[in-house]
């Protein structure tokens, strides 16, 4: 009999390393593992209140198309029962893991190294199953706390109307005035620790908007979140299971490298964990999913000198002309995807499926009608930067036309728009509509 509680949580995650020598993401040119910093994982937590079960799951990731998306989802929900559509998922947004997409490298992609994603569905429904084995009763905690000074803006603007990214500004012209960065990091970190009746925490769902690229060497790792899970391990015991819910990042990188970032966020965390309180029942869960039709970002006459005054070396410059010229060859003028969405008791969460600029993360916190807001990027899919119509002006990396940047603005707005009516769906349904 379930009385202890009314919400029971189960935790796991399972190893997805792909093999030594895989070719890695995040950069525009491939590169090769050499080693592993620490592994990378699929991580699940299920959530059971009355009828209701529920998984979350991240992957250590870069990101994840959806049609692989898709297939987790099915496994998970074939091998445990859970309905798809209560299953949401995001990626970490690690620069030192294998390649999802090859048509993020076109040619440059082997076979081989995209081998390691055929065992994915299995070990995403695995790590679903086993979380929803070990499920029980838990008390929830809400923790937030602050980690400024860590992670910046990564544009600079000018007044010329130009945004440079920080690795380009040697193109800045010296007769003009720089103004700033073009926005400003968002320092919240928070966090919802299930902890078993006798106290002790076996779960920690935690959120914070920082590209996860502070690693970027050439061994497979989940960069910093993965230093900020072992030292809360040590902290709490190796029963935690941490799932990192990357924010609204896609503008804002890191101002340290992984095992400082990482261990930043641990110290800022555990004495807010320490503090933690236990909520009152009930805790309300729900979960909502959106398709969602958006345009693709239109095609200009003058890429080709947007390329040039961004700052890129020439062969960049043919990656962005060869990434533009395949997108022509598709000829898509508008994109499916998928808005997720989920209440867990006074914190909303809304996932949107791409690399959101802070910008719109502070307008989700601000116009949803939860007290507590996390904006979740790379979610549910992956159709690229999410900017502001102010960044797709102003050039810079996330607004020229490739693979990894093919929303229109105005196709972003339309996702903001549609992620916070889910949030009002979620804040209006009854307590017990499950």
């Amino acid at each position: 009999m379930k009385t202890e509680s009314s919400l029971w949580v189960g935790a796991a995650e399972v190893d997805i390393t792909p093999p030594i020598g895989t070719a890695m993401v995040g950069s525009l040119v491939p590169r090769f593992s050499t080693g592993i910093d620490d592994p990378l994982r699929v991580k699940a937590l299920v959530l059971e209140s009355g009828p209701l079960q529920m998984a979350i799951v991240t992957l250590d990731l870069a990101t994840l198309p959806r049609r692989w998306g898709d297939a987790c989802v099915k496994a998970a929900a074939e091998k445990t029962g859970i309905p798809p559509e209560h299953i949401v998922w995001c990626a970490s947004h690690t620069h030192t893991g294998p390649i999802a997409e090859p048509e993020v490298y076109l040619d440059g992609v082997n076979p081989s190294d995209l081998a390691w994603i055929e065992n994915l569905p299995a070990q995403f429904a695995d790590a679903v199953a086993q979380a929803l084995a070990r499920r029980q009763a838990v008390r929830v905690s809400r923790c937030r706390t602050f980690c400024p000074g860590v992670a910046s803006s990564r544009r600079v603007r000018f007044k010329n109307g130009l945004d440079l990214n920080g690795w380009n500004l040697h193109a800045a012209d010296p007769e003009i005035q720089s103004l700033g960065f073009a926005s400003h990091p968002d320092p919240e970190v928070n966090a919802l620790c299930f902890d078993s009746l006798a106290g002790q925490p076996q779960a920690l769902l935690w959120t914070f908007s920082c590209h996860t690229n502070a690693n970027f060497g050439p061994n497979f790792s989940a960069d910093y979140p993965a230093i900020t899970a072992d030292r809360l391990r040590q902290q709490y015991g190796p029963q935690l299971v941490t799932l990192f819910l990357p924010g609204a990042c896609g503008d804002i990188n890191p101002l340290l490298k992984w095992k400082e970032l990482g261990n930043a966020l641990a110290d800022t965390l555990i004495p807010a964990l320490d503090a933690r309180r236990p909520w009152s029942e009930p805790i309300p869960l729900q979960v909502l999913k959106k398709e969602i039709t958006v345009p693709t970002r239109p095609f200009r006459d003058d890429e080709a000198h947007r390329r040039l005054v961004s700052g890129w070396s020439v062969e960049c410059r043919q990656w962005f002309e060869q990434s533009e010229a395949f997108l022509k060859k598709r000829n898509e003028t508008e994109l499916q995807t998928l808005l997720q969405a989920w209440r867990i008791g006074e914190v909303g969460f809304v996932s949107l499926p791409g690399e959101l600029f802070v910008e719109h993360g502070l307008d989700l916190k601000r116009l949803s009608p939860f007290p507590w807001t996390c904006p979740v990027e790379l979610g549910g899919d992956y159709i690229g930067y999410l900017v502001t119509p102010e960044a797709e002006k102003a050039i810079g990396y996330e607004a020229l036309n490739c693979w990894v940047s093919r929303t229109d603005a105005e196709g972003v707005a339309q996702m903001v728009s549609g992620g916070l009516e889910l949030l009002q769906q979620l804040w209006s349904a009854p307590h017990d509509a499950g």
